[in-house]
């Protein structure tokens, strides 16, 4: 273990852009690509830390990471991560910030990748694993795997294949489904073909906002009779709050939402008055593990349960160090994320819907670095 403190003396940013095979579409918009900011910090002592986070525009991301919070990073001890967290904050209010055409869901994001850096770090340093320094609660996590996307050629028979493949072949014991695209009539075909074929799985819905709350209503009541473990952002984002809470008192369904909340003062506002139960409040787009931390506590202080989106390999950390973590989203899939194929390495498998917390120090995965060197696009400063 290094003697002293540790100082971080190099950042680097990688933005990665996979596109993908074919589009998968969700209730209002197709993902046609995976996207990566990748955040490297190192040391005096030479340890490496990994951040991950999602956001954009990329470019921005990393200009902000690399010019204006290198001075609050260059020297600094990762152990003073609160800190460094608020002073990275400070720039959402500081005189002229939005003069560099900087969004707040922007400066975020970059406080998002350089915090998972810093507890990467702090877990290196300590010899320690992340969920360790969280409090080691447990040591492995459940996954759900998130399929069921809107696909060209893909009728109700061959959705009912693909959860065939995340029960089947994969052990998956839960599994989440995208509705809300089209015609309700046939979304509860859908998932009654589903649950028919698999009664003994968890299924969640996922609309990605893609209904007014009259219709979120009525379907909540349609799908009631399907045992939904919970339904997911069922409004459109400009009623997110109350139309939220309109929805959760209207069904016996739990309802779920967070994961594009960027602060835990949205996240408060989504516990005190959406009604929600399930809170998705997401580490690698907003905020990083720190910000999870306090959005967790609150949670549980109120009976809601965390259930992050994206991102297991870090979040199985959160999750299994967490009172209130639940349960961790997967993308089995290699077409719809190629990067957990391509990218991570060394990352605990989910088998049997269980993902261990790994035994070794930080987050303890490492990236394929010669891939990042050959395809990203880099920004550095020392």
């Amino acid at each position: 273990m290094p003697e002293g403190p540790v100082r971080i003396e190099r950042i680097e940013v990688f933005l990665y852009t996979r596109p993908l095979k074919r589009e998968f579409w969700m209730s209002l918009a197709p993902i046609t690509q995976s996207r990566e900011i990748i955040v490297r910090l190192t040391t005096d002592a030479g340890l490496q830390g990994i951040g991950q986070c999602h956001g954009g525009p990329m470019e921005q991301v990393g200009r902000i990471i690399t010019e204006p919070f290198r001075d609050i990073l260059i020297g600094a001890d990762p152990f003073e991560h609160e800190r460094l967290w608020s002073e990275m904050f400070a720039y959402n209010h500081r005189p002229g910030w939005s003069l560099n055409g900087w969004r707040h869901e922007t400066i975020m994001t970059a406080i998002a990748g350089v915090d998972i850096a810093l507890w990467d770090l702090m877990g290196k340093s300590s010899r320690r694993s992340v969920c360790k320094l969280l409090g080691g609660l447990r040591t492995e996590a459940e996954a759900y795997a998130t399929g069921g996307y809107y696909e060209e050629g893909k009728d109700v028979a061959g959705l009912v294949d693909e959860v065939g493949v995340y029960v089947g072949e994969r052990g998956y014991k839960a599994v989440k489904l995208k509705v809300g695209r089209g015609d309700l009539a046939h979304d509860l075909e859908r998932v009654g073909a589903v649950r028919s074929a698999f009664p003994q799985i968890d299924i969640m819905l996922d609309a990605n906002q893609g209904w007014d709350v009259p219709t979120a209503i009525r379907a909540a009541g349609e799908f009631e009779s399907m045992n939904i473990r919970w339904l997911e952002e069922p409004v459109h984002w400009y009623d997110e709050v109350d139309g939220l809470r309109r929805v959760a008192e209207s069904t016996s369904i739990p309802i779920a939402s967070g994961e594009g909340e960027t602060t835990r003062f949205g996240c408060r506002d989504l516990v005190k008055w959406g009604g929600i139960q399930i809170m998705q409040f997401d580490s690698t787009v907003a905020g990083g593990i720190t910000e999870w931390r306090r959005v967790a506590a609150h949670a549980d202080a109120h009976g809601v349960k965390m259930a992050p989106h994206h991102d297991p390999q870090i979040h199985v950390h959160c999750v299994a160090g967490a009172p209130n973590g639940l349960i961790l989203e997967s993308f089995p899939n290699p077409d719809r994320d190629p990067v957990w194929a391509e990218l991570i390495v060394g990352a605990e498998p989910i088998v049997d819907g269980m993902m261990s917390v790994p035994d070794r120090p930080g987050l303890g995965y490492d990236l394929n670095w010669d891939l990042l060197e050959a395809r990203a696009t880099k920004l550095e400063t020392r």
